[in-house]
């Protein structure tokens, strides 16, 4: 990550090679959004400086992916927040390994989710949510994976020639319509929701030397 980023600070600052320019909600800064995913990750984080490397990713970086976030300002939130925010650690994973706007110097994947998934990575995140990470259809299922297979169809271009994305792709399209439109529409739900909650403008960080 160290030589990626020395060589790469400038593309770094401001690259967004998935074209997400949702602005970071305040549910980043302790609005309760409803899931508890987030809610608990972020909450652990404004009240220590510090989350574990996998909520990182599969909960705050997959959450702000999923919905569009401009992975700037989320970067911004990172560095904000975080006790261990060394430059050259935080935007390469930020940017790269967690949101992919890098369009995958750093990944060979975007690193997305569904409810499903994460609760099996990590139960206890999901555990008293009102949301059902098992569900995949209307309102009281998990966000995540309305949002997950939502994400896929909007970036189903950009991603098509990665191989590793092939398979998600191939269910992608097995889905019938019904079942995308109710995807689509919960997705824009919570699209609107976050921009409801929206906070700060992501803000360009002077390069250190």
């Amino acid at each position: 990550m160290r030589h990626v980023y020395d060589e790469r600070r400038s593309m770094f600052a401001e690259i967004n090679a998935l074209d997400a320019h949702l602005p970071l909600p305040a549910w980043y800064w302790g609005k309760p959004s409803g899931m508890r995913c987030l809610d608990l990750t972020v909450r652990q984080v404004l009240d220590t400086g510090y989350s574990h490397h996998i909520t990182r990713l599969m909960v705050l970086c997959n959450v702000a992916t999923l919905l569009g976030v401009n992975p700037q300002a989320l970067n911004e939130w990172f560095w904000t927040t975080s006790v261990d925010a060394y430059e050259w650690v935080v935007t390469p994973n930020v940017v790269g390994m967690g949101t992919y706007a890098d369009g995958g110097l750093c990944a060979t994947k975007p690193y997305i989710s569904s409810g499903k998934y994460l609760q099996r990575m990590g139960p206890s995140v999901c555990a008293g949510c009102q949301f059902n990470p098992a569900s995949t259809s209307g309102a009281t299922a998990c966000p995540l994976n309305h949002l997950y297979w939502d994400f896929l169809e909007r970036q189903r271009d950009r991603l098509k020639t990665n191989v590793r994305m092939g398979i998600p792709l191939a269910a992608l399209k097995r889905l019938s319509p019904a079942v995308m439109d109710d995807h689509r529409a919960q997705a824009a739900l919570w699209r609107d929701r976050a921009l409801g909650a929206e906070t700060r403008s992501p803000r360009r960080r002077p390069e250190k030397g």
